[in-house]
């Protein structure tokens, strides 16, 4: 089974993923290889950005309630002025920070990912491709109904 994907992701990493059907195919492919390789979720990012592509309901343990919790903190402490709560810093924020805007544990973990089982990186490694990737990414998390914790997020942002 594992041979079968990796060959079937190696193809289709042979073009530019930059079509939504293109990104839901990938992620759906590196979700079937995390949830036979990878049981206790050492790539928690990989693994979140895979659920949100690919699921509605984002409030179950292990999806993106660990990322929205931190972004919700932030947003307490910085944003919105409220009592600062949990054991946020200025290093937790810059971490965040290069989450949320860049994606940078995403890029990486991806990148590690599909080096692990020797598929072309050039979706990680090329900026132009990893745009591309995203823009198609976006367009499918648009679609998504925010999870409850999201809606009061920003609700409290504004």
């Amino acid at each position: 089974m594992t041979k079968d994907i990796v060959c079937k992701l190696k193809t289709h990493l042979g073009k530019r993923i930059a079509t939504e059907p293109d990104m839901v195919y990938l992620m759906s492919g590196v979700r079937k290889l995390l949830e036979r390789d990878d049981p206790t979720q050492t790539n928690g990012t990989l693994w979140m950005y895979c659920h949100w592509a690919l699921h509605v309901n984002l409030t179950k343990v292990g999806t993106t309630m660990d990322f929205l919790r931190r972004v919700d903190r932030w947003i307490s402490n910085t944003v919105a002025y409220c009592t600062p709560s949990g054991a946020g810093g200025f290093g937790e924020e810059y971490d965040l920070f290069k989450d949320f805007i860049f994606l940078t544990t995403f890029r990486q973990q991806l990148a590690g990912f599909l080096k692990n089982y020797d598929l072309p990186t050039d979706l990680c490694d090329v900026d132009e491709q990893w745009n591309a990737f995203l823009g198609a990414y976006a367009g499918v998390i648009e679609d998504e109904r925010s999870p409850p914790e999201l809606t009061n997020l920003t609700s409290l942002a504004l």
